[in-house]
């Protein structure tokens, strides 16, 4: 309800098409004008309690909103605000009092879609992503410890590669995708971006779960009548 300059504008639901038979009418109601003036003592909950009430009490107006001016908003147009939104604040926070990797996080909201979302999917990115993290690391410090050279981080990376999809038989393991995209994002923190591997692992999981929020609020949104 919200307040008018004639008195308490309320809106109510008709059981047809602007069929509110109103005390007063402001217009036709079989037409283009869904307004009607009634009196009650309190903001009507239904139109029966507006019809009982219309004699009593001060002046209001109420608005007759037919079925279909009521709509739920679309899911994917949910998902985008809801995405829009919270990777703003995930923008603001890692560039700020975060100091993380932006891109890790969004690689990692990206690919808890990727993995079917919700809570299985949820589960599936940070085990897939965290464990691309340890074989890249793995990977480099062999390398490093072994003389470095071209010839041997390429035997290093294939065998990482190799592991990332054979550890796929694991159930907890078995987005292959996840592990890639987290052994290379991590590569890219750490050797392109002079970043910590902590950084990476925080930036990751936080994007994960990002990812989760952002799809439970969709949900809520998707869910929520709205009226036109």
């Amino acid at each position: 309800s919200r307040h008018g300059g004639s008195g308490l504008l309320v809106e109510v639901e008709c059981p047809g098409m602007y069929q509110c038979h109103p005390e007063r009418s402001e217009g036709d109601h079989t037409s283009t004008a869904p307004f009607a003036t009634l009196r009650v003592t309190q903001p009507p909950q239904s139109l029966t309690a507006a019809q009982q009430g219309r004699n009593t009490g001060r002046l209001v107006t109420a608005r007759a909103v037919p079925p279909h001016w009521r709509w739920y908003m679309d899911a994917l147009v949910a998902l985008a605000l809801s995405i829009g939104v919270l990777i703003a604040g995930w923008t603001y926070l890692a560039l700020g009092v975060a100091a993380l990797p932006v891109w890790a996080g969004i690689v990692a909201w990206g690919s808890f879609f990727a993995a079917g979302g919700k809570t299985q999917g949820l589960a599936k990115t940070i085990a897939a992503n965290l464990s691309g993290v340890l074989w890249a690391f793995l990977a480099l410090y062999l390398w490093n410890n072994l003389g470095g050279g071209v010839p041997l981080l390429s035997a290093l990376v294939g065998v990482a590669a190799f592991i990332m999809v054979v550890q796929a038989k694991i159930p907890a393991l078995s987005f292959i995708p996840g592990a890639f995209l987290g052994a290379a994002t991590a590569v890219s923190v750490v050797v392109g971006a002079n970043g910590t591997w902590t950084s990476t692992i925080i930036a990751l999981v936080a994007g994960a779960l990002f990812g989760y929020v952002s799809e439970m609020l969709a949900g809520a949104l998707s869910s929520r009548k709205v009226a036109a």
